[in-house]
């Protein structure tokens, strides 16, 4: 093995002040496989469906300002996931939990 300088091991590996996704994980995200494109798709605009639908019968309960904002996150939601997602394996990656 070679050991890798440290100037190229931190632009490779990510550090608690760079947490950002990068292209690389959007890909793995959103699948590699058309069946697991498929799923990443599916899953997304089911969670924006039955989030709206919770979102609208919540409006009821909890009043529509909350409501509105919480189906915003849930509509959403399949462009606000993979950034999540890949955040949260970074944080981990660096020892965050």
């Amino acid at each position: 093995l070679i050991p890798i300088p440290v100037n190229d091991l931190q632009s490779v590996l990510p550090t608690p002040s760079k947490l950002n996704p990068n292209a690389d994980q959007y890909v793995t995200y959103f699948g590699r496989t058309p069946q697991q494109r498929y799923n990443s798709l599916f899953e997304g605009i089911s969670i924006a469906f039955l989030g709206s639908m919770f979102a609208y019968f919540l409006s009821f309960v909890v009043g529509q300002f909350l409501a509105t904002v919480l189906g915003i996150v849930f509509l959403f939601w399949p462009i606000l996931s993979p950034e999540f997602k890949a955040y949260q394996r970074n944080w981990e990656l660096v020892g965050g939990r």
